[in-house]
């Protein structure tokens, strides 16, 4: 989505909200709007339109957008908590601006969280090496059914609620 076009689609309570939580962030704007279309093209480029449903390609988009976010800002070690704030902030924001059912949501904070978790405990590596980590971890996102399910999830899992099997069989 153009940035515009984004914009123009939120209500003026919520560009309210967006231009506070960003006015007091300005230097993270654009490297998290650069994360934003990155992670939608990596979605893209490996699982095609897929990721835009709540399979394990939805997963892996959130997951790595969040780890991008993080990569495009973090210069020193020190700043980490601040940027994990900023990360967990603007991505729990989009979910209110754009609203899911409430266990897509539940599913979205999840995989953001663990994308922002991987980018703790891999700094280092570099952006191709961390989008081939996250697609194999999407080959063992976990299917949930309902929020009690998530009480047996790894903590170090994504998850999803449609497996690419089902999405096949609901397009054809």
């Amino acid at each position: 989505m153009r940035l515009w076009g984004f914009i123009r689609s939120l209500s003026l309570a919520n560009l309210w909200a967006l231009f506070v939580l960003c006015i007091g962030n300005l230097r993270m704007v654009m490297p998290t709007w650069k994360a934003t279309k990155k992670s939608v093209s990596y979605a893209s480029k490996y699982y095609g339109k897929t990721h835009r449903e709540n399979t394990p390609a939805n997963a892996f988009r959130h997951a790595i957008w969040n780890y991008l976010i993080l990569n495009e800002i973090y210069e020193q070690p020190d700043q980490l908590n601040a940027l994990l704030r900023w990360a967990k902030r603007i991505t729990d924001l989009h979910e209110d601006l754009f609203p899911n059912d409430r266990l897509a949501k539940i599913m979205d904070l999840h995989n953001n969280r663990i994308g922002r978790q991987i980018f703790q405990q891999n700094r280092n590596k570099n952006e191709a090496e961390m989008v081939e980590f996250f697609r194999e971890l999407t080959k063992s996102s976990i299917k949930i059914n309902s929020e009690t399910e998530l009480e047996s999830v790894p903590e170090n899992s994504m998850i999803h609620m449609v497996d690419f099997s089902e999405l096949n069989t609901k397009l054809t």
